[in-house]
């Protein structure tokens, strides 16, 4: 009889682990597939920040007013319910945080190669443990925690140019800036799970987005250039389409691995990001010539390459 209960419970654990394999794979293919989208929204935004729109105020504007229109995506998988206003402040903290983040990233966007700005968006993840032991308290072990020192020294290597005379790209600092936002972002939607669905999040984050960028018409100098650009943003509608299109299914997809895996996971996963950019920034190249903003000489190839790949390997020591 022993005997029996025994092999039950083993049965029961295999199960359960079985059940749990079952979760986890998908949230996993989910986190990958954030970076691979956001990667090509990455190369579009580059695109429309050098050579479409050159008042960022403006971009910004017709980028979030593209979304939405397309925030409605997300209602194929289900209608978003009411919370109460007591979670609806911190979903107001993440859609003000989605309009201005840009306002760096764009800029840097116009100082740096594409794979490079983004390689930077792993300087904030330094922040990303901190705050989601204060807040959601999840803890890592001491090779998780290297492996976030790894991806920081790594995109630091990115910024020097010369070793004789370091000199620090201004796009670092806006990066820098651009990132703790976006890290602060992560946690605070990762908060937002623990008391609400992952459908409820994404549109009320981005009906909030939408409202705080309808203030950026209140100056009149902004609201004459936004006016005066719109037949310009027709023209270019179906680029924006796809930007917020791939956009929104990497953001689909990240909120969606958070709702299962580790806030701190999730990040370490998209700083895989700039190897997609390098790689489809590469494949550009090749088909379309020296059109979009990325250094694919041999000597840029390969420190690109070597630093991304030391960012990957601190990836797979987070989520050892």
């Amino acid at each position: 009889k022993a005997l029996a209960i025994c092999h039950k419970r083993q049965s029961v654990r295999k199960q359960n682990a079985e059940k749990g394999e079952k979760r986890i794979m998908p949230a996993v293919i989910a986190a990958f597939l954030c970076p691979l989208f956001h990667a090509v929204s990455n190369i579009i935004d580059a695109h429309l920040s050098n050579n479409v729109f050159r008042k960022l105020p403006t971009l910004i504007f017709y980028n979030c007013l593209t979304n939405f229109f397309a925030a409605p995506m997300v209602l194929v998988f289900g209608l978003p319910q009411w919370y109460g206003w007591e979670i609806m402040p911190l979903l107001a903290l993440v859609g003000m945080i989605d309009v201005f983040y840009q306002i760096p990233y764009y800029e840097a966007l116009r100082r740096g190669d594409t794979s490079v700005v983004v390689a930077w968006f792993s300087l904030g993840y330094v922040l990303v443990p901190v705050l989601a032991y204060l807040m959601v308290d999840e803890k890592l072990s001491f090779v998780q925690y290297a492996g976030f020192g790894i991806i920081i020294a790594a995109s630091v290597v990115l910024n020097i140019e010369n070793p004789r005379k370091i000199k620090i790209n201004k796009a670092f600092y806006l990066m820098l800036l651009s990132s703790l936002l976006l890290s602060l972002q992560a946690v605070l939607y990762k908060y937002a799970l623990e008391k609400t669905d992952w459908i409820s999040a994404v549109f009320y984050s981005a009906l909030f987005s939408t409202l705080t960028v309808f203030g950026f018409l209140m100056p009149r100098i902004v609201r004459l250039n936004i006016k005066a650009n719109f037949p310009r943003y027709k023209t270019k509608f179906y680029v924006f389409g796809l930007n917020e299109f791939v956009n929104q299914v990497g953001t689909v997809a990240s909120i969606f691995a958070m709702s299962l895996l580790p806030v701190v996971a999730v990040e370490s996963i998209n700083s895989t990001q700039p190897l997609f950019v390098l790689g489809i920034g590469a494949a550009l190249y090749a088909l379309f010539g020296n059109r979009f903003k990325e250094d694919v000489s041999t000597v840029h190839l390969l420190r690109k390459s070597i630093c991304f790949v030391f960012i990957t390997a601190g990836v797979f020591m987070v989520l050892k």
